[in-house]
């Protein structure tokens, strides 16, 4: 009977190991999303994902009535959109959390309603003076 009982403490020990490496890797995570030119520069976002089940965090910027800048954080993704942009559809990202703590960087155009294209700079992680850190 000991061993059986130990066996399963064990188990349940290995289970919340597990759960709890996890939960921190995913509240370290951040994402950033920087307008890096264009009318405002400076103009940063900055999100951390949530760890607990369910749960979403969000960041919204409006880049001077051109577009905005939408980043809904789940546990395991992100949504980056753009509404408002000329080309709002192609310029949206979904991006995994694995994706995020290999490093993640990109450089997406985003062409505003103003009729200027604008450079958006997505990336893992967030500069220290990146306002709006979720």
């Amino acid at each position: 009977m000991k061993s059986w009982q130990s066996c399963c403490a064990a188990l349940v020990t290995l289970c919340a190991l597990a759960c709890s490496s996890e939960d921190h890797e995913a509240s370290s995570t951040t994402i950033g999303a920087e307008l890096a030119n264009g009318p405002g520069v400076p103009l940063a976002v900055c999100v951390r994902l949530p760890t607990l089940l369910g749960s979403q965090a969000a960041a919204t910027t409006s880049v001077g009535g051109a577009f905005d800048m939408d980043v809904l954080a789940l546990r395991h993704n992100v949504r980056i959109s753009f509404p408002g942009a000329l080309n709002a559809e192609d310029a949206a990202r979904s991006l995994s959390l694995s994706q995020l703590r290999t490093g993640y960087t990109e450089m997406v155009l985003v062409n505003g309603s103003d009729g200027v294209d604008y450079d958006v700079l997505l990336r893992s992680g967030c500069r220290e003076s990146s306002p709006g850190d979720s």
